[in-house]
């Protein structure tokens, strides 16, 4: 069903009295709170971040806008995906075109972008891989989310320390270790539209402080078996039905190690989607076969050579794969079929100096090398190759950071980032930001930060013989300028408010378009586009476990050339969720999620959307064993995602109401 206007406003208005209720509820431990001298302020507790300039730092301090998902806000509400979690956080919304999920950042979110403007780091490893430059937040996510100790999510650019991609967060995921298990688990999830998913890890710590932790993850939905695409309804394409099409397996492997001051990870992922909307042209009522496979093995050393010296130096090397096969109609009442393979193999490096010259003057040093063995893609159809390349571009890069404590609440971040690439040349990427703190709660930023991202090989070399898409060897980087504001106020521990206001310009922003010349699909350098917003978050958490939060996003993306509104692109974001816990050993927790209207490709209006989700958790009911339930769309809301151009349809439907069931034992 379509939720009505009135029933929005009902659900809203619901939510809010509730988080007032539960606030008036706590008034007197609010107003201790408030009253609290600048000696117990300093004792409030901040959560720190590592990736915002590569050292331990309070967020608050941090030159950038930063949330941190803990572990328990991933249990509570039962995140599935990383495009899960992350759009619930201001600024932040997500897509699913039946394949993939994707990102949208601050107002920009390009139809047939594989999330290439986004860095994901899995413990401060790189994982955007080298074909598409995508990283994984759908399915795909790299790692099992019940292993996930916390999220950082840096906001702004991030080039100028992690170089290509970080131009609209940085997204650096850190998992759990061997100390946050006692010697493992087993977990059990069945669910809705046929899915289960079954996780066991193991743990164990050695007598000489070694340890190492095992896990292994397999996840199964049949998905809908019957969606609906009316561009498709006619008696020679099944009215339009696309049944017992839509599954998803995916298998995922982690291993840590860690001794002393070295550590070695090991990861891997393998998904095979069945894809139902017919894209790019391919036989309706067919599944277009989609399977990615990704793993690295890092090797990190980390030690202080000294009081005032540290260093940090990681090889890794990392693996992807994409094979796809696409059914197409011969003309003569059979099948032809298309094959893409991209199979890509890297080795990266770093090697991080830190210098402490003084209690008001620091300075990082770092050099990173990547070494390309192989970016292959072959295209055939009917037994014919029509493509079959394999340019390896390496790149290195050298940056320099420095922050300067100029007095007791004025610090300043200063660093650029000169990164080299075969295929374009150089790129500089600098960064200059001021954080002045009103008190060690209160802090006032200013940033200024540049940041790229690099075309890859899809874009450059990818060509299917004249078909659908041609490649464009002449694309050059893609640019981004940001400019932000931010005040962040902690009134106590867990109580929080941030105000972010922000502007991009992005210059040589790389889109598919349709060449008119040949009705191709071609990614090409565009006009320059701008987004401008205003973020706002708060959050209060209570002494008895209730825990309420809030946040809204204004932004307007556009064609500064055009002055169009850009497509997928909502103007209006809001999310807010409240947790009580009940009965000493149980938690609920409801949340609500509005994503505003937005343009399809066409230029046509995609509608908004309200959606809410619904988990409850019960722990230690046995001993060792804690359960849990979700219900995600809780009001079956019907809503859409727009499409991008290798699709017929404009917008795709999204699932309707669902429900999960799982179980964790801990041994």
């Amino acid at each position: 069903m379509k939720t009505s206007k009135a029933m929005r406003k009902q659900m809203i208005l619901s939510l809010v009295t509730v988080m007032a209720l539960s606030m008036v509820a706590s008034a007197a431990e609010l107003d201790a709170l408030l009253e609290l001298d600048l000696g117990a302020l300093a004792e409030v507790e901040i959560a720190t971040v590592y990736g915002a300039s590569k050292m331990d730092q309070r967020t608050i301090d941090a030159p950038a806008n930063i949330t941190i998902i803990s572990s328990d806000e991933i249990e509570r509400r039962q995140y599935r995906t990383l495009a899960e979690a992350l759009s619930a956080q201001s600024g932040f919304y997500m897509s699913y075109d039946r394949d993939y999920q994707y990102l949208g950042v601050r107002g920009f979110s390009s139809l047939g972008d594989y999330n290439t403007k986004i860095l994901l780091m899995i413990d401060g490893q790189k994982v955007n891989e080298s074909i598409y430059s995508s990283s994984g937040l759908g399915t795909t996510t790299p790692v099992d989310m019940d292993l996930i100790e916390h999220i950082e999510v840096i906001r702004g650019p991030g080039s100028a320390l992690y170089g290509s991609s970080a131009i609209f967060a940085v997204i650096n995921v850190i998992t759990k270790t061997s100390r946050d298990f006692k010697n493992g688990e087993v977990a059990l999830m069945v669910g809705s539209y046929g899915t289960d998913q079954e996780r066991v890890t193991l743990s164990h710590q050695f007598e000489n402080d070694a340890q190492l932790l095992l896990s292994a993850t397999r996840f199964h939905t049949d998905g809908d078996d019957d969606l609906y695409f009316k561009e498709f309804d006619d008696p020679a394409t099944n009215n339009g039905h696309a049944e017992n099409i839509d599954d998803d397996d995916v298998y995922k492997l982690l291993l840590k190690t860690e001794i002393d001051d070295f550590s070695l990870e090991a990861l891997y992922y393998e998904r095979e989607k069945k894809v139902p909307t017919a894209p790019w042209g391919t036989i309706f009522n067919k599944a277009v076969e989609s399977d990615d496979a990704y793993g690295f093995i890092n090797a990190r050393y980390q030690s202080e050579s000294t009081e005032k010296v540290s260093i940090t130096a990681s090889l890794a090397y990392n693996y992807y794969d994409f094979d796809g096969q696409y059914q197409y109609d011969d003309g003569a009442g059979g099948v032809d079929v298309s094959i893409d393979d991209a199979p890509a193999q890297w080795i990266d490096g770093s090697i991080d100096l830190k210098y402490l010259q003084s209690e008001r003057l620091s300075w990082l040093f770092g050099l990173y090398i990547r070494d390309s063995i192989e970016e292959s893609q072959v295209y055939e159809y009917a037994g014919e190759t029509y493509l079959d390349v394999d340019k390896p571009v390496d790149s290195h890069a050298l940056y320099l950071q420095n922050i300067y404590q100029a007095t007791d609440a004025l610090s300043f971040t200063l660093g650029a980032r000169y990164d080299h690439y075969e295929t374009f040349g150089r790129h500089l990427s600098p960064r200059l930001s001021a954080v002045y703190a009103f008190s060690p709660v209160s802090s006032l930023k200013m940033i200024y930060g540049e940041a790229f991202r690099a075309p890859n090989a899809y874009e450059l070399y990818y060509d299917d013989g004249g078909d659908y898409q041609k490649g464009n060897s002449a694309l050059e980087e893609e640019r981004i300028t940001n400019y932000e504001l931010v005040f962040e106020h902690y009134f106590a521990t867990e109580h929080s408010f941030v105000i972010n206001g922000f502007y991009y310009e992005m210059e040589d922003l790389i889109q598919q378009v349709e060449d008119p010349a040949d009705g191709l699909l071609v990614f090409e350098n565009l006009d320059k586009a701008e987004s401008k917003g205003v973020e706002l978050s708060y959050r209060v958490g209570f002494e008895n476990g209730i825990d309420t939060s809030v946040n809204y996003t204004y932004q307007y993306g556009t064609n500064n050339e055009t002055h169009d509104w850009l497509a997928n692109s909502p103007k209006h974001l809001a999310n807010a969720a409240l947790t009580a816990p009940f009965l000493d050993r149980y938690s609920a927790t409801f949340s609500l999620q509005y994503v505003g209207k937005k343009q399809d490709t066409e230029g046509d209006m995609v509608d908004d959307y309200l959606i809410g989700n619904l988990n409850l958790n019960a722990y230690e009911v046995l001993k060792g064993v804690d359960l849990s339930a979700s219900v995600y769309n809780l009001f079956d809301e019907t809503y859409s995602s727009a499409a991008g151009e290798e699709h017929e349809q404009t917008e795709i439907e999204q699932d309707g109401v669902s429900v999960h069931v799982k179980a964790v034992y801990k041994f």
